[in-house]
């Protein structure tokens, strides 16, 4: 996550106000096990910075 985090917020500088969104749908992400997709609280703080 903390990658991730990084690349993105990284190029969010390049774009001026309102030229840039990002939409994160999780709604069919499933473990490899079948199940939905749960994140930890870490990740899920992480998240909201975007």
């Amino acid at each position: 996550m903390d990658y991730l985090s990084s690349v993105i917020l990284g190029i969010c500088p390049e774009y001026g106000k309102n030229e840039l969104n990002i939409l994160v749908d999780h709604r069919d992400m499933n473990a490899s096990d079948g199940e939905p997709v749960v994140y930890s609280p870490e990740v899920s703080e992480q998240a909201m910075l975007f």
